[in-house]
């Protein structure tokens, strides 16, 4: 949400709630502002595949899923790879200034590609923008662009380490006010270590921050900083020639500091504002090949979220989150050099989103 939008629509929600409206609505009007929220921050975007194995992806070598995640994945790359795709995101629940029901709908493009430099080095690319738009009292809608680049080096068979870097632009515009994130970036540091032939284990850490502004037409007008920091571990293993399972835990820490005043009256002034938001998480999922081009997938997972901020009337309705969600997908191999993959993710908190996704992988 908008931060300045917050502050005008404060009074709208205090008074809502001092009519002390059925706890339902209140939860559903929780449900989707922290799920909005957190998109608004540093989110790891899912591939296909790790989309249909429950969004487990730090363990997973050499394919698309080390650009956007650990980026140690890309060390025992062997092949180079172009990727495309297209996502589609809904988040529903009740608006918070109005406790009426609300859909927000994303959609996302893939395009990804990836090559060994030399026997050591592998380097990942990509671009992937966000289209959203949201049925709520103030008609919102945004749009963001994330330029992913990632680089992996081989210490030797077993080990791999790598760094990556997102920049992200980041819009909102709605019914008086609009708010940015033009310089923003993402930092990922990963390692993934073969304990053995049949399991990996991967270790990822971020860093997220960027400029946060925001100004309505009322005058109000907000500056501040968004940051993240984030720890995930997990672990791939080949529990038979065709089963392969994944696991990740992760935690997650997403802060905004800043000020809001009103550059219509400037001897009013500046009130200060505090957003974070705690997320741990587990991931499971397994892949099966069913035969030489046929890979089925399916997983599941636990996400709790903790919110807090200083502004009174958002923190009276607005507290913690937690839910779980699963996945299926299938991935098809139509030949050594093309194949397909489709995903589809729901989950559940207090309302029910979902995920879908479908990739096309080209390997040269």
């Amino acid at each position: 949400m908008n931060y300045t939008g917050r502050i005008v629509l404060s009074l709208a929600i205090a008074a809502t709630a001092a009519f002390n409206q059925p706890t339902a609505n209140a939860d559903d009007a929780e449900s989707y502002f922290i799920r909005h929220t957190v998109n608004r921050y540093f989110p790891i975007h899912m591939t296909a595949r790790t989309m249909g194995m429950g969004g487990a992806f730090v363990a997973i070598k050499g394919d698309s899923a080390s650009i956007l995640g650990n980026p140690a994945g890309l060390g025992p790359l062997t092949e180079s790879f172009m990727t495309g795709g297209f996502q589609f995101e809904q988040i529903s629940g009740d608006d918070l200034s109005t406790l009426s029901g609300v859909d927000e709908d994303n959609y996302r493009g893939l395009l990804m590609g990836a090559y060994p430099i030399t026997d050591e080095f592998s380097l990942g690319w990509g671009f992937v923008p966000t289209f959203g738009d949201a049925d709520d009292s103030a008609n919102r809608e945004t749009e963001n662009f994330y330029v992913p680049i990632s680089l992996a080096y081989d210490v030797s068979e077993a080990f791999s380490i790598g760094y990556g870097i997102g920049y992200i632009n980041d819009n909102v515009e709605a019914s008086g006010f609009e708010g940015d994130m033009d310089t923003a970036f993402l930092h990922r540091f990963g390692v993934l270590f073969a304990a053995s032939d049949a399991l990996d284990l991967g270790l990822m850490g971020t860093y997220g921050h960027g400029d946060a502004e925001s100004s309505a037409v009322s005058g109000a007008r907000f500056d501040g900083d968004r940051e993240s920091w984030g720890v995930q571990g997990g672990l791939a293993w080949m529990a038979t020639s065709e089963l392969l399972l994944a696991l990740d835990l992760a935690y997650e820490d997403m802060d905004t500091e800043g000020s809001i005043r009103n550059r219509l009256i400037p001897a009013f002034p500046s009130i200060g504002f505090e957003e974070s938001i705690e997320a741990m998480s587990v991931r499971a999922g397994a892949e099966y090949a069913w035969n030489e081009c046929l890979k089925l997938r399916g997983g599941a997972g636990y996400t709790d979220y903790d919110y807090e901020t200083n502004d009174a009337a958002t923190a009276a309705l607005v507290d913690d989150l937690d839910g779980g969600h699963v996945s299926t997908g299938f991935g098809y191999e139509w030949n050594e050099n093309v194949a397909t993959d489709l995903a589809a993710m729901v989950r559940f908190f207090d309302e029910v989103d979902f995920l879908v996704g479908a990739q096309l992988t080209y390997k040269f």
